[in-house]
């Protein structure tokens, strides 16, 4: 790979400018698609990639802003007779509190021995800039890029995707079709992923879907005195806990009736599961827990990337500040994820969850589910197209050895419906390692990845 050493070594001058500069600028925008305040946030963000795209040799930049926050699109036009590539990431981030558990200020990009601090630093704006570096490194040493690139840089994967569902929705976009065009026949290279270890090259080959939503359990038409109607009126607080615990037993197997009916964890997948080291210990130590909790007919790996999980990501109900109060509150509420697997179907799996509650509820109490987002399906890669060939193939040029095959524990919102309105493979690219406490206080992604990471994109991208 002789004839990349001067742009490797173009990228190796620049790095400090990219991190003190765009990247820092970046960071300190607080996209977070689920905060109505933050949208002039977005606009300055989505200017600010606008003008580093045109910078980096993209000739076509639009900010589709029809359908909420702006959408970034990009075109770079070589040959007709060149394959099309569309390099996919995210310049939302998810929520940064709670502020007190973060060591440094989330939106303030700090470097400490190597590691870069900040939200979004690791999911997902550190590869969004990735992709811009590396067509802007290429672009100033005249290497050639070996297919037509196109630039597609969504506003709210972190919360539902709902720009890129409404572009791509027929009843909400009269320009369907015409949108649908720009990134029709063409492969997505989805960078939004990560590694086992950020030294130890490998691919996700799928993600799992998702859906989102609440479930609020309602008691009395007001929150009441506990010493006036303790014992006597029901608790929301107490039936929305008792609703959770039956939802798993104790080999945290799922006990929702027919949620897994559409589940084949095939022998194929386990065995290539079980070829990819994981170290119990090391997630132990990391997280400061005793022991982990694992579906108990399965391989703790097989269990956390091959099999559906239901999480409450959130509680809340009754008085929560400092101080007594010594009430029952009127309702309570949990914030719920549920990730799936190949065949799942977000639609029936939240009818499945309804019918659990009602199945489980105290008749004392009533419920409502809300905040029910589309959802999104599991997603497999084609590992026999050429695409993923040429990205496993820098891969291992970049690390020095082959890359491992992993399917992600995570979900990308848009990427099935890509799947199903383009008909395009989705490939996916990423760096960092589990330890970048992605979504969490402290995310951090190392210096050494964010180079490795463009060096990797040129690779591909000049294949």
């Amino acid at each position: 790979m002789s004839g990349l050493d001067g742009v490797f070594e173009y990228v190796k001058k620049n790095l400090d400018n990219y991190v003190d500069k765009e990247l820092s600028q970046l960071i300190s925008y607080k996209t977070v698609a689920h905060y109505k305040e933050t949208k002039d946030d977005f606009t300055r963000a989505a200017n600010d990639i606008k003008l580093w795209l045109e910078k980096a040799g993209i000739e076509e930049v639009q900010l589709i802003s029809d359908f909420g926050n702006p959408i970034i699109y990009g075109n770079k036009f070589v040959d007709k007779d060149l394959p099309t590539v569309v390099m996919y990431a995210h310049y939302d981030v998810q929520p940064a509190e709670p502020f007190d558990l973060w060591k440094t200020d989330p939106y303030k990009l700090t470097v400490e021995n190597g590691r870069m601090y900040a939200r979004g630093v690791a999911d997902d704006k550190t590869l969004l800039l990735s992709i811009i570096k590396a067509l802007e490194a290429m672009n100033d040493n005249d290497v050639e890029l070996k297919y037509n690139v196109k630039i597609l840089f969504e506003p709210s994967e972190e919360a539902g995707s709902d720009e890129l569902n409404s572009m791509f929705d027929k009843t909400k976009n009269a320009s369907f079709e015409l949108h649908r065009e720009l990134l029709s026949n063409a492969t997505m290279i989805a960078c939004d992923t990560s590694m086992l270890n950020e030294n130890k090259p490998s691919i996700n080959i799928g993600v799992r879907g998702c859906v989102h939503f609440e479930l609020t359990v309602h008691g009395a038409n007001r929150d009441i005195h506990s010493g006036s109607y303790g014992g006597l009126v029901g608790n929301p607080i107490h039936e929305l806990s008792r609703l959770i615990a039956t939802i798993h037993d104790e080999n945290n197997h799922i006990t929702i009736d027919g949620f897994y009916d559409d589940v084949n964890t095939t022998d194929e997948k386990r065995q290539m599961s079980n070829n990819i080291p994981f170290d119990v210990d090391f997630i132990k130590n990391d997280l400061g827990i005793k022991n982990i909790v694992y579906e108990k007919q399965f391989t703790p790996r097989q269990s956390c990337r091959l099999r559906p999980t239901v999480e409450v990501n959130g509680i809340y109900g009754g008085h929560i500040k400092d101080g007594n109060k010594t009430i029952i509150p009127s309702k309570a509420t949990a914030k719920f994820s549920i990730r799936m697997v190949d065949n799942q179907d977000p639609s029936k799996i939240m009818c499945l969850f309804e019918k659990h509650i009602n199945k489980n509820i105290d008749d004392a109490y009533s419920y409502e589910l809300h905040d029910v987002d589309k959802g999104c399906s599991a997603v497999t890669t084609d590992i026999n197209c050429p695409y993923f060939r040429n990205v496993k193939e820098a891969m291992r040029e970049e690390y020095g050895e082959e890359p491992l095959l992993i399917r992600g524990g995570g979900s990308l919102p848009i990427v099935s419906k890509m799947q199903e309105v383009l008909k395009c493979n989705v490939v996916f690219l990423g760096f960092g390692g589990a330890t970048s406490n992605s979504h969490g206080p402290n995310e951090n992604y190392s210096l050494n990845s964010f180079e490795r990471g463009i060096r990797t994109i040129i690779r591909f991208l000049s294949k």
